[in-house]
């Protein structure tokens, strides 16, 4: 494998140039006074010879100074450009190959100043991208030179792309032209034109090995220059990762990550940055850096009103699903009109004033989990395939970050949840075991004492004895639940059961307890009185309903509580509603979750775990659960389930 070009050893590349230029020039010299007719006129006096040599010598000279002066290759070659004129040509353009593959004109220079606002003209609308035929595409797709010793209207004419095109090249002039291309590495890299408006001066084979050479010259200095830049670019991003390694490790903070990674990139790699993560199965927004701080909010706001659409074939959403990366290395005006959302949306746009877009996926575990949105804007510049490939390499490293900093405090939710559920069980499972052992010893303390106890107080005793072991039994149940629903082992026993028989019989046990919370209960069977079939487990719709039940007692505020069935030929629904307390709509989102509270423990018992076991056993049996609710006014939960399984479902019955 090669090394990497330095700059040591381009700098040496320079001065075996200059020794070759002196080698050259000599050469050049002799072809030159051997060649019959070096200016195209016939009988030219040896005094003149001599001087067109003296003449072409010295340019050769001064171009050769010219480009090795400076790596940087626009510059020179607009240099040579003015070298050229008037010496060699009475204008001239060079053409070169951008590194995205593209031809950009880098000089037009002409001799006569009067013609300036044609040169200017030339340049702005007559780009060589424009050109579809003529001896510059020719050039461009063969790499072999062009010598036209005579250029007639009508070839000028066949060139043109327009009538403005030609009416600007026929005050340019051109009576004979020379094209030759810049070749190093078996690669055309660009083009070099030379023109003469004057009739009585035609280009001739030796022009054209000056002008060749020249290109060569030219050729392996825009090489050079490539080949430093390519170089320094290497350094350059090595020393970005380096910092941006650094900048992604620092926090344990997701956000500030995203924060960090936005501002990292602005304003070296983009105008104006968005990243983009995957939370709860939604694509969100969680920062935006932009070189004019004045633009953060439009962008915000844009992003707000007018989120993208999940299912349009490009954009944020499709990176996530297809997980590769967009390049747009140029966004007109149109591209925005069609992807607004209405007038107002454009209008956001256009502020932005979006040129260039990359999105690159957010990779962790070779998975997308967000997206890296950036784009060039007031800056004008352009994205390329470089870019993308080195925006794509900081989309794997920052995606890695933020997933192990997402991990963290996940992990640290986690903990936190657990110490309250363990903080709030230990508190759940002390109180009835309190109780249990004063009522144990008390029928303990009278046993020992050999003191006789009335029946009806020692059956009292015993059935308090009875309640809170029939608690500590629902406790210990809903951990055991709690244990095999978060290992995945529910196991249901199917079999036909009365959905009315399972709620009236929950009814009953719960009577005591509605009588002491002050709640009067009804059921409403839609349609009879029952019965209403299905195979289910028994067992554990006999739970959902009981801390359906439970639930409404305890946050109903002793106010009614209404317990509604009904059944259509495929599903069955319970609905329970209560009067309470009520939940909010941001509460109500997380209300099924593991641990979730909505109110303090302090103020109401329990592990917080009841309503995501109903979730999980309903779910079990195919079905889905819901919440209503206005903070307030009270509550309705409701339980959805298939009559029959959904395995029975998808083989017919």
């Amino acid at each position: 494998m090669s090394a990497e070009p330095s700059e040591l050893t381009l700098e040496a590349r320079h001065h075996a140039l200059e020794e070759r230029y002196h080698a050259l020039e000599a050469r050049y010299r002799a072809l030159l006074v051997a060649a019959p007719t070096p200016l195209g006129a016939a009988g030219a006096p040896a005094s003149q010879v001599h001087e067109s040599v003296d003449r072409r010598a010295r340019f050769l000279v001064s171009a050769s100074a010219a480009l090795s002066e400076s790596l940087d290759y626009q510059r020179t070659l607009r240099r040579v450009a003015e070298l050229a004129v008037p010496d060699i040509a009475d204008w001239c353009t060079v053409t070169a190959i951008d590194e995205q593959g593209e031809a950009k004109r880098l000089a037009v220079v002409h001799a006569d100043p009067s013609r300036g606002d044609l040169v200017a003209e030339y340049e702005q609308k007559f780009p060589p991208t424009e050109h579809k035929a003529g001896f510059l595409v020719d050039v461009l797709k063969n790499g072999t030179a062009v010598l036209s010793a005579q250029v007639s209207d009508g070839d000028l004419v066949r060139a043109a792309q327009t009538d403005d095109h030609l009416r600007v090249m026929r005050g340019l002039g051109c009576t004979s032209c020379i094209i030759v291309p810049m070749v190093a590495g078996g690669e055309t890299l660009g083009v070099i034109s030379l023109m003469r408006a004057a009739p009585d001066r035609p280009y001739g084979e030796a022009d054209l090995a000056i002008a060749e050479e020249l290109a060569h010259r030219a050729g392996l200095a825009v090489d050079s220059a490539r080949l430093y830049r390519q170089a320094r670019r290497r350094e350059e991003t090595a020393r970005f990762f380096a910092e941006a390694s650094v900048l992604l490790s620092s926090s344990l903070d997701f956000k500030s990550i995203c924060e960090r990674l936005a501002s990292l990139v602005v304003p070296t790699f983009a105008d104006w940055c968005g990243v983009d993560l995957v939370q709860d199965g939604e694509l969100r927004r969680i920062a935006i850096a932009h070189v004019d701080p004045a633009k953060i909010e439009i962008a915000w706001e844009s992003r707000r009103r007018f989120p993208p659409d999940p299912n349009a074939p490009r954009g944020p959403h499709a990176v996530v699903r297809t997980g590769r990366s967009e390049l747009v290395d140029e966004i007109s005006d149109g591209m925005l009109a069609n992807a607004a959302q209405n007038e107002e949306h454009l209008r956001f746009m256009r502020d932005l004033g979006m040129r260039s877009l990359i999105l690159v996926p957010l990779v962790a575990g070779g998975r997308p989990i967000g997206v890296l949105n950036l784009v060039w804007a007031e800056s004008g510049r352009r994205y390329g395939r470089e870019d993308l490939e080195m925006m794509e390499e900081l989309g794997r490293r920052a995606g890695l970050a933020i997933e192990n900093a997402r991990l963290y405090h996940e992990a640290r939710v986690a903990v936190k949840l657990r110490d309250e559920f363990l903080s709030i069980a230990s508190h759940e499972l002390k109180t009835p075991l309190t109780s249990l052992r004063l009522k144990v010893d008390g029928i303990l303390r009278a046993a020992t004492k050999r003191r006789s106890i009335e029946p009806a107080t020692l059956i009292a005793r015993i059935e308090g004895v009875d309640k809170q072991l029939a608690r500590l039994t629902e406790l210990v149940d809903a951990l055991l639940d709690v244990s095999r629903a978060a290992a995945g082992r529910l196991e249901l026993t199917l079999d036909e059961v009365d959905l009315v028989v399972v709620v009236r019989d929950v009814a009953e046990r719960f009577k005591d307890e509605l009588r002491s919370a002050g709640c009067a209960l009804s059921i409403v069977v839609a349609g009879s009185k029952g019965p209403i079939i299905g195979r289910w487990d028994r067992l554990r719709l006999d739970e959902v309903v009981t801390n359906f039940l439970s639930n409404a007692i305890k946050y109903g505020a002793s106010k009614p509580i209404q317990i509604r069935v009904s059944a259509s030929q495929d599903r069955a629904l319970l609905e329970i509603e209560d009067h309470g307390i009520g939940i909010s709509a941001g509460d109500q989102q997380r209300l099924f979750k593991r641990f979730a509270r909505v109110v303090s423990p302090r103020n109401y018992g329990g592990f917080g775990l009841g309503l995501w076991i109903v979730k999980v056993l309903i779910e079990a049996m195919g079905g889905e659960v819901a919440v209503e609710s206005t903070v307030g006014v009270g509550s309705v939960f409701r339980a959805a389930i298939p009559r029959l399984p959904p395995a029975v479902e998808r083989d017919g019955g």
